[in-house]
């Protein structure tokens, strides 16, 4: 397709929304942000509070939108959340979906749902986009239910499966930022040295988004980093980059962890297919963790050396 002006971002006041919208904003793109209930904040955003359950009030913003692309990246993605409340986790990511994907139906908008990693059992390492998933907790069970029905719409619909890092919002940390807020307070860390995950840096995942919307690519598409570690090695990884010791990381087995919903010991993807269609490979991990300290790329902001 051409390029796209006018894009929609549900979830607009998360993790990844937030920093999709701010990006687009800055790449001159027309934006219309929804948002459940934080505020979005970006200068130059069309921000609308929204439920995406509601199926009138989304058909009708999305209507009114004028959007060419549609990025569906709300959710609930607290993992033991979701296992507590699996009817508000699947009003969301199957309803909520489906109402959305109705919308692109009608209006003609090409569709991207931001997938997970989450969709397997754990058993395989680097999985392809032609592996079928079999989930193992209710976020993934209903993120696969989400990912079907925005790939059955008759619409072009994109699907990204991925694990990203990068700064959080004020009122939901990331990942990173509480690695490097343990740090910085001298606490101790127990990172799982048998999870494994293939993370990739926020601002390297839209860009990338955002050149595969562009070449019109369709389907399912493992959008990730370019190596498999685990969640210890990130952590360590992490320290040294911020230039924190590692002696506080310790190695912790995510079996017996007590945890509300069961979780996937790996979710390593592929990232074969991306890599030949946009003609290069996955970067490392090292290389998306150098960007957070970098004050030229969005994302850093957060997680500053001390």
């Amino acid at each position: 397709m051409n390029e796209a002006k006018h894009w929609l971002v549900t979830g607009a006041s998360g993790l990844f929304g937030h920093a999709l919208v701010a990006a687009l904003v800055a790449r001159g793109r027309v934006v219309t942000a929804l948002r459940a209930t934080h505020p979005v904040g970006v200068v130059g955003a069309r921000e609308i509070a929204a439920d995406i359950a509601d199926v009138d009030a989304i058909s009708g913003v999305i209507a009114k939108s004028g959007a060419e692309v549609i990025v569906h990246a709300a959710g609930l993605t607290n993992v033991d959340e979701c296992e507590r409340n699996p009817r508000e986790a699947r009003r969301l990511h199957a309803e909520g979906t489906r109402n959305v994907a109705v919308a692109a139906e009608q209006t003609g908008a090409k569709l991207v749902y931001m997938s997970t990693d989450h969709l397997w059992d754990g058993t395989r390492a680097m999985v392809t986009e032609d592996t079928p998933p079999y989930p193992i907790n209710v976020y993934a069970r209903t993120k696969l239910e989400g990912e079907t029905i925005a790939l059955q719409a008759k619409t072009r619909t994109l699907s990204v499966r991925t694990n990203f890092f990068g700064a959080g919002r004020p009122w939901r940390k990331s990942f990173s930022d509480w690695i490097i807020d343990r740090l910085r307070d001298g606490a101790a860390l127990n990172m799982f040295a048998d999870a494994y995950f293939t993370p990739i840096a926020l601002n390297h995942l839209i860009r990338f988004l955002v050149e595969l919307v562009e070449m019109d690519a369709c389907g399912p598409i493992n959008v990730a980093g370019g190596e498999r570690l685990s969640k210890f090695d990130f952590a360590v990884m992490l320290a040294n980059a911020a230039g924190f010791s590692e002696n506080n990381i310790r190695r912790a087995s995510i079996s017996g962890f007590g945890l509300a919903a069961p979780r996937p010991r790996d979710m390593s993807l592929d990232t074969s297919r991306v890599a030949s269609l946009l003609g290069r490979p996955m970067p490392r991990a090292a290389d998306g963790i150098a960007t957070l300290f970098d004050d030229s790329e969005p994302g850093a902001r957060s997680l500053g050396r001390s």
